[in-house]
């Protein structure tokens, strides 16, 4: 009677392949786990779409990245603000009219809250209706900024009538082509 058992030199030939096989995948995974441990192998990506921002400060140059028309600089063509822990510098250059210029003083209250007192009014300067500054009468906003951009918000319990804005740091706005080349 015919026997159907593998003979047994074929027998042990598949059980060396086998574990030789077994023995090169071992050597592989051992391989990649002690270059994965040196830092020789690293997965390549792209550059995240996002950064977390490198500064949080308030202070510095500053232009109005909100339309203009939505805001109290209705028909300017470019809003500057210099703002330090003392001053501020407020330049609205519209077309066909000398720049408005207010200057004042500044401080900085808990949470964010930053007063702006203005030390020259708008009062009687042309486009001076939308904004309106009265030298001595302080104006109140929550300021926050990451990166190249902040906002000036309304502060809970102040009047929605105080201004709410975004700004962009000028150097980056120059470089993204959102200023003007002659305002």
């Amino acid at each position: 009677m015919p026997t159907t058992a593998t003979p047994p030199h074929r027998r042990s030939a598949r059980a060396g392949a086998a574990l030789l096989r077994g023995a090169l995948v071992a050597l592989a995974v051992a391989g990649l786990l002690v270059g994965c441990r040196r830092g020789q192998f690293k997965l390549a990506e792209e550059p995240p779409a996002h950064r977390e921002p490198t500064t949080t400060s308030i202070y510095g140059d500053w232009v109005l990245a909100t339309p203009t028309d939505s805001t109290a600089f209705v028909g300017a063509r470019l809003v500057e603000m210099t703002l330090d822990r003392n001053r501020f510098v407020l330049t609205a250059t519209y077309p066909s009219s000398p720049a408005v210029v207010v200057r004042g003083t500044v401080s900085e209250g808990e949470g964010g809250v930053l007063t702006l007192t203005p030390q020259t009014s708008t009062q009687g300067v042309p486009h001076s209706a939308a904004l309106v500054l009265v030298a001595g009468q302080p104006v109140t906003v929550l300021a926050s900024a990451a990166g190249n951009t902040m906002v000036f918000s309304t502060p809970t319990g102040i009047t929605p009538a105080d201004p709410s804005s975004v700004w962009h740091r000028k150097e980056a706005a120059k470089a993204a082509g959102q200023v003007p080349a002659n305002p």
